[in-house]
């Protein structure tokens, strides 16, 4: 029997382990690591410099093509002399004219339509062939303000009052004509603009003050009058502690209602079933009662036991008579018990009807004066709305006067223009080395982004760094395949037949890492599983059991995968063979299953023939009996399991294993996948002690440095006892 304080001992070890991991790996997380954030990208480095390259070369083409440009700019200047104006886009803005809001509307207003109208109006520029580019063709007004458009650039210099009207075009002539015209005829336009707006119904608003005036007297007295009668301080706050009190009295009698129908549902229930144990018990209400759900434990319990004793006794065996005896008084005590369970929910069917009556009469009362309160509180938002109106009205409108009569004192517009617009000699653009590297950037703007994404949609986990920072484990083992040994499947004893690879030095490594867990008598048996089949969980078993071997320790490998046994197949066994399944159904001896391998020390225990419930026999007791004599044959076990994702078969097996290894597949395992079968483990207790990375990439870069050393010439020549190559 092991040790339970031993047992207990190493668990608490195994915690405190992963615990101080858990607390290096968020330190470290924590820490901005630069190489561990470009790896990625210089993995794919082909394909962002492709992407560059690409986008450069268009780009350039592109540009290529392109005319020859002008540029020539003219600049209006803003006179400071002049206090106060009337906005062109509305009066009601009174600011200073060297106020930055000011000085940017202008700068908007440079390019309204109705500017760019007046300079196509004014220099015909829809029948002229610099702008329409075609002898004796014109085109639509909208269509020659949309070229003007597109050519005018207008800007603030900073710190000064002077704007900028910058024209581009491919047409010297037509530059210079643009920008002087702009600037002139914006000015134009607001000088008629401001005048216009000084010459509107001044009459008509002072009208509007008088009456808004009465108005407003008239809804400030009615206001004052409400509160007076109605105390609108007091009903606001009963209203508020009113529909706080409905809110709940609802949600309370919804839950009434709602246990109300599963009683009557579930006693509906009961009468029809007349008295039948499956039916009663598929009923919630009785199903949850502790009595029920006591009494039905130990009916399975029963029930596990007696098939327990159908694989090892005669039916007319004492304990097997005992046995049924026992649950058939357990399935007669359950009928009584669910009686009384239904007498139980029938007397509480009226106190449930009485509260949600009593319930349903407080919310109606409830309503009954919310309602009366909103009809008062409604009058008086009407009221409050009514004052707030009038005011603001008559406050806008004092306003607008006020600017107007302001206006009519202003003489002329202030606003000049302080350098004309020459002729442009020379080309101005396209600038094609900007464009080059614009189109560069582009593409390494998209190459970045392109590699982010496919990094972002590949869930697999890829390096040891990966692995320990997304799942908090230790990695003990990271098993690179050799060059030589690509595409090989059976048999993979490369502990035997590839001593001095890569793939051999990290099955070393594992052995390592695994010893210094704890003492060797504490961890005996080394489980290995996987999330999901196809991880390759057998081949690490496999070697990493020959590893230990080879230290000349007494070495057991156990396939407890009696789904779909590999180790068999591995080292080329008949399935037939006795193993496990064997000796669990009483047909072979301990002694009788085990068979050695080419391995000295090393010795196999099969899964042996298939058998149709691998699940309750590795439940069954004769488990702990099968443990027992491995850990007093052998100084150390290695097992075998099924994927924890796939059967629940590894979940039993658990409590007997003092090492706990999962096998990860680099770059194809699901991290999701990974994550679940961890979170299986934790949920029965296990404790993982650390992660298998397996096939990982032959590629350098930060998080490939586990197995550097196979380059640097490092070999297990001379430390294993296997010759050197170079004599």
């Amino acid at each position: 029997m092991p040790n339970p304080i031993a047992a207990s001992a190493t668990a608490s070890q195994g915690s405190g382990r992963s615990a101080q991991y858990a607390k290096y790996s968020r330190s470290q997380g924590s820490r901005f690591d630069l190489p561990k954030l470009i790896q990625p990208y210089l993995q794919r480095i082909w394909m962002i410099v492709g992407l560059v390259v690409c986008a450069a070369v268009g780009t350039a083409v592109w540009a290529m093509r392109l005319p020859p440009t002008y540029q020539s700019k003219s600049t209006i200047s803003v006179n400071r002399q002049q206090q106060r104006v009337i906005s062109i886009e509305g009066v009601g803005q009174d600011a200073r004219m060297d106020d930055t809001v000011m000085l940017n509307t202008i700068v908007q207003s440079v390019r309204n339509t109705s500017v760019l109208r007046r300079i196509v109006s004014t220099n015909r520029l829809t029948t002229d062939e610099r702008l329409t580019g075609a002898s004796g063709k014109s085109i639509s007004e909208d269509s020659a303000v949309a070229a003007i458009n597109g050519m005018l650039t207008v800007k603030l210099r900073p710190g000064t009052l002077l704007i900028d009207i910058v024209v581009d075009s491919t047409n010297a002539t037509l530059t210079s004509l643009v920008a002087n015209s702009a600037a002139r005829e914006y000015i134009a336009d607001r000088a008629e603009r401001a005048f216009l707006s000084t010459q509107t119904g001044s009459e008509s608003l002072r009208s509007e003050v008088d009456r808004l005036e009465k108005k407003l007297r008239t809804s400030e007295k009615k206001l004052q009058d409400f509160r007076e009668v109605h105390q609108m301080t007091s009903i606001e706050g009963e209203r508020s502690l009113l529909s706080q009190q409905l809110v709940k009295a609802i949600a309370e009698a919804d839950g009434v209602h709602n246990e109300l129908q599963l009683l009557q549902s579930d006693l509906d229930q009961a009468s029809k079933s007349q008295d039948k144990l499956p039916e009663l018990m598929a009923i919630k209400s009785i199903s949850s009662m502790p009595a029920v759900i006591g009494l039905s434990q130990q009916i399975l319990q029963q029930q596990v036991l007696l098939a327990g004793y159908t694989n090892r006794y005669k039916p007319k065996h004492p304990k097997f008579i005992q046995a049924i005896q026992q649950l058939e008084d357990l399935q007669r005590s359950q009928s009584s018990v669910i009686a009384d369970s239904l007498a139980v929910l029938k007397k509480r069917v009226p106190v449930v009807e009485a509260a949600e009556s009593s319930i349903r009469s407080e919310i109606t009362k409830l309503q009954d004066r919310v309602q009366a309160l909103n009809r008062i509180s409604s009058d008086y938002a009407a009221l409050e709305r009514d004052v707030a109106t009038d005011t603001a009205l008559q406050q806008s409108v004092l306003k607008r006067i006020k600017e107007l009569d302001l206006t009519k004192q202003i003489d002329n517009v202030p606003l000049s223009v302080s350098e004309i617009a020459p002729e442009p000699k020379r080309p101005s653009g396209p600038n094609r080395t900007r464009y080059v590297l614009q189109g560069a950037l582009a593409g390494l703007a998209l190459g970045i982004g392109l590699v982010y994404l496919l990094q972002t949609i590949d869930g697999s986990i890829r390096t040891v760094d990966e692995a320990e920072d997304r799942l908090q484990i230790p990695v003990l083992g990271a098993i690179s395949i050799d060059a030589g040994s690509q595409g090989q499947t059976f048999p993979r004893l490369v502990m035997v037949d590839e001593a001095h690879g890569l793939t051999a030095e990290g099955f070393r490594s594992l052995r390592a890492s695994t010893a210094m867990i704890g003492r060797a008598a504490d961890i005996k048996v080394r489980l290995v599983t996987s999330a999901l089949p196809g991880e390759g969980k057998s081949f690490c078993t496999l070697n990493y059991a020959a590893s230990l071997a080879q230290l000349g320790q007494r070495v057991v490998l156990v396939d407890l995968d009696l789904r779909r046994p590999t180790i068999g197949k591995r080292l080329q066994m008949n399935p037939d063979d006795p193993g496990v399944s064997s000796f669990l159904l009483g047909q072979k001896s301990f002694t009788e299953i085990q068979h050695p391998t080419r391995v000295p020390g090393l010795t196999v225990i099969p899964a042996g023939p298939r058998i149709p419930n691998p699940a309750e026999q590795l439940a069954g007791s004769h488990t702990r009996e099968f443990f027992e004599a491995l850990t007093s044959a052998f100084d150390v076990v290695v097992v075998d399991t099924a994927p924890v994702n796939s059967v629940a078969d590894t979940i039993s097996l658990l409590p007997f294993a003092k090492i706990v290894l999962l096998v990860i597949r680099a770059a194809k395992t699901p991290e999701r996948a990974v994550f679940r079968a961890i979170s299986e483990m934790r949920r029965v207790g296990a404790q993982i002690d650390g992660l298998v990375l397996n096939q990982l990439p032959k590629r350098g870069g930060y998080g490939y440095y586990y197995y550097y050393y196979g380059r640097d010439g490092y070999s297990s020549a001379g430390v294993y006892g296997a010759p050197d190559k170079k004599g």
